[in-house]
């Protein structure tokens, strides 16, 4: 195992340090580095497989991997045995997360999605206003049933309990 510095390794790819250090930053040098400085043959290997764009390819042969069919973790960690290269796997995970942060937030604009916070929160406010709404009643329908016959203030205070309801039914489609 030979090591080589940043500028050692620009000469040897044949490209400039800096291109050396933005690909160390990448990640594209990841497992190459001992001691602040590369291996070299590891390191030029990663350099070249970058710079071909063979991150999309395995052995030579084109990877025909449509994410489309990779629905869940499963299918991804299935998909990921069949690819013997860790760049490919890397880039596959990182493109079926990506695809399903995409999905997931389109469905949240159109409204096919809905965070739990607003449901919940949506919920609280229908079970307060009906508590405020029930509370009220005895204060406000005492005057009223107090002179009428049980049969009159049983009908009052359905009525208001009937109202109080389709108020609360109603509370969040307005």
């Amino acid at each position: 195992m030979t090591l080589a510095t940043k500028t050692e390794l620009a000469k040897l790819t044949g490209v400039t340090r800096q291109y050396i250090c933005k690909l160390a930053k990448m990640g594209v040098l990841d497992g190459c580095e001992r001691d602040g400085k590369f291996d070299r043959d590891c390191a030029v290997a990663a350099i070249e497989r970058y710079r071909s764009g063979a991150r999309w390819r395995a052995n030579g042969s084109h990877l025909a991997i449509d994410l489309a069919k990779i629905r869940n973790s499963e299918d991804l960690a299935a998909a990921l045995e069949e690819i013997p290269d860790p760049f490919l796997k890397v880039r596959l995970m990182r493109d079926f997360w990506k695809a399903r942060l995409t999905e997931i937030r389109v469905k949240e604009r159109s409204g096919e999605l809905v965070r739990e916070a607003e449901i919940v929160a949506a919920g609280q406010k229908k079970v307060k206003a009906m508590r405020d709404k029930l509370l009220a009643m005895p204060s406000k329908l005492a005057p009223v049933v107090v002179t009428m016959s049980e049969r009159e203030a049983l009908e009052v205070l359905t009525a208001a309990i009937e109202e109080a309801l389709e108020e609360v039914a109603t509370l969040g489609t307005r």
